[in-house]
């Protein structure tokens, strides 16, 4: 059984992590992790307030060949970066493993992964190749996308479900929407940035541990 995994790795220890560094401790989200050939390319999100001095840093960093601005919306900006010669470690790792990267976001000092792993044999072994290759990683939570401890959030953060659930139960998913984001984030007491975030992040786990999972279920059953 597929097993989900969250662990906590210093910025430091990496060279993204220590690359966007910058200003205040912009929050940073991991869109995806795309093997190229033997490189791997990051795309992620970056606050509006915190993408030029992001952009800056890149741009002047040894480490990377090309950044390029993708994509942007109110409150955030989508990079791209292009390493030279394949730099960065962890993401080596994540990329010869068979795991799934849910989600990647770095607050502050850590960065915090979410990856799911075929079976716990897996997780074991990658957590292994990490140690090996000098990282810390610390293992916060392993679960089955449907254990019994799991089942009722299918892996959604606290402050996501609260967002998720003020969000249906005020309309904001309704067709047409009953309160913006800006309205639900004062609700709230938190920023646009950080509501759009939560919702975005919520989805993406519970589509990853529901109709994801089943589909993947399904289509290994016809396989057999």
């Amino acid at each position: 059984m597929s097993v989900v995994a969250q662990f906590t790795i210093p910025a430091t220890q990496f060279v993204l992590g220590e690359l966007l560094e910058v200003g205040s401790g912009p929050e940073i989200r991991l869109e995806s992790v795309i093997p190229t050939g033997d490189s791997v390319v990051p795309y992620f999100w970056v606050g509006n307030e915190h993408a030029d001095a992001v952009q800056a840093a890149l741009e002047e960093s040894e480490f990377v060949d090309e950044v390029t601005i993708v994509d942007g919306s109110q409150s955030e900006t989508l990079f791209r970066v292009v390493w030279a010669n394949d730099v960065d470690g962890l993401f080596g790792l994540i990329r010869d493993t068979d795991a799934a990267l849910l989600e990647a976001e770095g607050l502050g000092d850590d960065w915090v992964f979410r990856m799911r792993f075929s079976e716990r044999e897996s997780l074991s072994e990658f957590y292994q190749a990490c140690i090996e290759k000098g990282f810390t990683p610390d293992l916060e939570e392993v679960n089955s996308p449907f254990s019994s401890a799991d089942i009722s959030s299918f892996g959604v953060t606290e402050p996501q479900k609260e967002v998720l659930l003020a969000a249906l139960e005020n309309g904001y998913f309704d067709v047409p929407r009953e309160i913006n984001l800006t309205d639900l984030a004062d609700d709230l007491d938190i920023s646009d940035t950080a509501a759009s975030q939560r919702i975005r992040r919520g989805m993406k786990t519970l589509l990853s541990g529901t109709l994801a999972a089943r589909e993947k279920r399904e289509t290994d059953s016809d396989d057999e």
